[in-house]
């Protein structure tokens, strides 16, 4: 598979064991998590840590040295995670064909990536990560503000409070380009989103909640038409 120029662009620019992502880097979705669900032990400095996170699937070390494809032999939904399996449906709530898949098919239109570097089990372990703030930093100030991230037309942050819009910090405006759209959809506590676009309305910008446990299937629902809309507006639902 020939991968498009931005994504070339991005992966020569950045270091070995940063954490580029799963799926396709063609295609015009980007999902954005909290971080990747593994156990790393952090109790040493942060050189070695790199070392370790350069071996996982989706580094830029293994992208580089073609060690990963995204056309992978998809799983049966029952075992995946949680998160994979609400993007599973959320894929499927976009491209309704999708709907009868027993597999997880999402990583064939879709690019996955995470808001932390770091990988941690819960979110309460990765805020104690010494590493993580400086990290998340780095993540927003870089990583997100390459061509390849700002080029996808969609962008779901499923990512809850790792990045924020509010009177004292607007990141999704300033990191993405986009305005609030005054737009909120609340189902249940702790089950809502918001919707950004850039003037031109050619880039949409949904932020929500960890797409893990206890998520509202109604929210799947609607942003998946959501998105469905915006790519056929665009002449780009295929």
């Amino acid at each position: 598979m020939e991968y498009n120029e931005n994504f070339i662009e991005m992966l020569n620019s950045l270091d070995d064991y940063e954490t580029i992502g799963l799926g396709n880097p063609n295609s015009k979705i980007l999902f954005v998590g909290k971080e990747a669900g593994i156990n790393i032990d952090y109790n040493e400095d942060l050189e070695q840590v790199k070392e370790r996170l350069k071996e996982l699937d989706g580094s830029a070390l293994k992208w580089k040295s073609n060690e990963f494809d995204y056309s992978y032999n998809p799983k049966e939904l029952k075992e995946l995670s949680d998160t994979w399996q609400n993007y599973q449906q959320l894929f499927a709530n976009i491209y309704e064909e999708e709907k009868k898949s027993q597999y997880a098919t999402f990583l064939k239109k879709v690019f996955t990536t995470e808001m932390s570097n770091l990988p941690s089990k819960t979110t309460d372990k990765a805020r104690r990560n010494p590493f993580f703030k400086e990290e998340l930093i780095k993540r927003k100030s870089i990583f997100l503000k390459t061509d390849f991230i700002q080029s996808f037309p969609v962008v779901v942050l499923a990512c809850s409070d790792y990045i924020v819009n509010n009177d004292k910090s607007r990141e999704i405006d300033n990191i993405f380009g986009v305005k609030y759209s005054g737009d909120c959809k609340e189902y249940s506590k702790g089950n809502s989103f918001f919707i950004h676009y850039n003037d031109e309305r050619t880039k949409l910008v949904i932020h929500t909640r960890q797409l893990s446990a206890n998520v509202n299937n109604d929210l799947l629902l609607d942003i998946g038409k959501l998105i469905q809309n915006h790519l056929q507006d665009l002449n780009m639902y295929n």
